[in-house]
């Protein structure tokens, strides 16, 4: 992280800054997203294939608002071919990074924290707008991956993936038993864990799953006390004091989950948090000079 940081501040300087924001911009990427689509596998690009939970987030965004069959067309098929195909582990829950080809084969059996909470968001909302319960059990079953073999309850947190072992994952879940599970990843990323907090606030009442708040609220608390102490990390992993190097997605996410949680709980607290957060946001990142955020303190 702190290579990374080194290799950013170093591009700062030599950064100018670009066109204004205007009206035209969601339509301009509308039509971009429309134009990488696969029309014959579903998804965007070719090989190797990536599942693109953000760009799915925003054509769930255009099929809800729009009312437009076309962009509901590229959202089905999206999904039905990711879900249907080895890009998804059906038997324990979860999506691999991408596949080889186009087609959503030849899957490459990593599985990332990131990745899984939002594509387990994209199937709950489209759920919701289309009327599948397939992808109810999909957003359901990705979840149980999620807590059984990513959440770590003594830091408590998730961490960030699990690495690839074929040999496992092509085996039917009667002899996984009998294997050793794949490593995973010994670090826990904040913006990710943050991310999964507002996605299991969101399913504890969508799934009927009051347990998983409980989970979201230990990993939020934990995530904000770091926050007040001004030790709040990109990459921690709860065996140390952590050294408060963050970004803005970190301070993003925690800031999403925080208003998240308020709107769960009611408690003024985590809109208090919330309210602190964006002090934080903006004394750490914001470009007085030209206007937007940095990514990194500036």
């Amino acid at each position: 992280a702190r290579g990374l940081l080194r290799q950013r501040q170093e591009r700062v300087g030599r950064i100018t800054a670009g066109p204004e924001l205007g009206d035209s911009l969601p339509d301009h990427v509308a039509r971009s997203l429309a134009g990488a689509y696969d029309a014959i596998n579903g998804g965007f690009g070719q090989e190797p294939k990536f599942p693109n939970g953000p760009i799915l987030q925003y054509l769930v965004y255009l099929a809800r608002t729009t009312g437009e069959d076309f962009y509901r067309s590229m959202l089905v098929k999206s999904l039905d071919n990711m879900s249907s195909g080895p890009l998804y582990d059906a038997e324990e829950g979860g999506f691999f990074r991408n596949t080889g080809n186009a087609d959503w084969t030849d899957p490459q059996r990593e599985k990332l924290l990131e990745d899984n909470v939002i594509l387990a968001q994209v199937y709950l909302d489209a759920c919701s707008i289309l009327d599948r319960e397939d992808y109810r059990q999909v957003a359901s079953q990705t979840i149980d991956y999620i807590m059984a073999s990513l959440f770590d309850k003594a830091i408590p947190g998730f961490r960030g993936s699990q690495g690839a072992h074929s040999d496992y994952f092509d085996l039917p879940a009667s002899s996984r038993m009998e294997q050793n599970r794949p490593a995973v990843d010994p670090s826990c990323y904040c913006n990710g864990n943050a991310q999964a907090v507002s996605l299991l606030l969101d399913a504890a009442w969508r799934l009927g799953r009051p347990e998983l708040t409980a989970t979201a609220l230990a990993v939020l608390d934990k995530l904000d006390s770091a926050a007040q102490a001004g030790q709040l990390s990109h990459v921690y992993d709860g065996s140390a004091v952590d050294d408060g190097l963050s970004f803005l997605l970190d301070w993003a996410a925690l800031l999403t989950a925080l208003v998240d949680a308020h709107g769960c709980t009611g408690k003024e607290q985590y809109l208090d948090r919330a309210k602190a957060a964006v002090t934080e946001i903006l004394d750490r990142f914001y470009d007085e000079t030209g206007g937007g955020f940095f990514d990194i303190e500036s």
